[in-house]
């Protein structure tokens, strides 16, 4: 899988291999293209750009990242057996490459799998299991603001598209996530490309990569709203979309 190839691929320099735990990584004063602080008691991530990527992988009770916020990639093996549950200022987008993700929001276990792709609300408090979790994933986090342009911008797009746009967006508000699960092969690939620039775009941080990174999360949307079904959080309304093109006729 060419998502899977590129991680692999990259050099990590062993002065930029780091091992520590959440507590010792947040008294560093690191930044990751985002600040972690304490707000009403919890943990509240803060973004400092409008898109940060990192690769992350769960094995065996284990927990490693790579960032791309410095100038080289930075290789984290973190140390804690659990995360510290937080929530945050930004849009966080997780691709599963493969495996499978478990996640705990705001009480709620939530399960995702190889190629489905969700976002979490930035408000919902939440923490990935590490104990209960054994994939490869893509972590997206993204403005809001860039993230409401990605989806609704003014981009030549069908109706039924602009009425899912704006549906996922009314429910992605007031749910806590949104999972996408694909039904078109050639959507999957288109969005497995789409990433595979945002990666490269942001790993190399040429001239102009941030403007050319917010194009490729525009495409990849595009992707979204037409090429996969989704669903949101069960709430005490429930909403699920089975087959995005079945609306077509209504429109």
């Amino acid at each position: 899988m060419q998502l899977a190839e590129e991680l692999y691929r990259i050099p990590i320099a062993p002065e930029h291999h780091l091992k520590m735990t959440y507590e010792q990584l947040n008294a560093c004063d690191m930044d990751f293209d985002f600040i972690s602080v304490i707000r009403d008691g919890k943990d509240f991530h803060k973004i400092t750009q409008d898109l940060c990527i990192s690769y992350q992988k769960f094995h065996q009770g284990h927990l490693t990242n790579l960032f791309f916020s410095h100038e080289h990639p930075v290789h984290l093996d973190l140390g804690d057996t659990e995360l510290v549950s937080y929530y945050s200022d930004y849009i966080e987008l997780r691709y599963i490459v493969s495996g499978y993700l478990t996640v705990e929001i705001e009480g709620e276990i939530a399960s995702f799998t190889e190629n489905e792709i969700c976002f979490i609300n930035s408000m919902a408090y939440h923490r990935e299991s590490i104990r209960d979790s054994e994939c490869l994933l893509v972590n997206i986090c993204i403005d809001r603001d860039v993230f409401n342009e990605a989806f609704l911008g003014n981009v030549s797009i069908s109706p039924l598209q602009k009425f899912l746009r704006k549906n996922i967006m009314m429910y992605s508000d007031r749910q806590h996530y949104l999972k996408f699960t694909p039904i078109k092969l050639e959507q999957l690939d288109s969005i497995q490309d789409s990433l595979f620039h945002i990666i490269s775009e942001i790993r190399n941080k040429r001239p102009g990569y941030m403007d050319i990174s917010k194009g490729y999360l525009i495409r990849l949307m595009d992707s979204l709203s037409s090429g996969y079904q989704y669903s949101f959080s069960r709430q005490k309304m429930p909403f699920t979309k089975k087959n995005c093109l079945k609306l077509s006729a209504s429109i």
